[in-house]
């Protein structure tokens, strides 16, 4: 059998992008990321105001990319 069915391949490419965004956004509001550790050291900043942030600026985008997930995962 074929690791992968062939009705299965249009939604690859949206589960891929789908592990690749969760990853980067919770590399960016992580408090725990090396990432975000090192940006708010080198800056001087308190990890948490740091992490408050960077949450401000990946909601919008988190929101963006579930609701373009879901509607690609209805259509295909």
């Amino acid at each position: 059998a074929a690791p992968l069915a062939p009705e299965a391949i249009p939604l690859l490419y949206p589960l891929i992008g789908a592990i690749f965004a969760g990853a980067v956004a919770g590399d960016h509001v992580s408090p725990i990321s090396s990432t975000t550790l090192m940006s708010a050291a080198s800056a001087g900043a308190y990890l948490s105001d740091h992490v408050h942030t960077q949450i401000v600026y990946a909601l919008p985008v988190l929101f963006a990319t579930a609701v373009s997930f879901i509607v690609s995962g209805l259509l295909a």
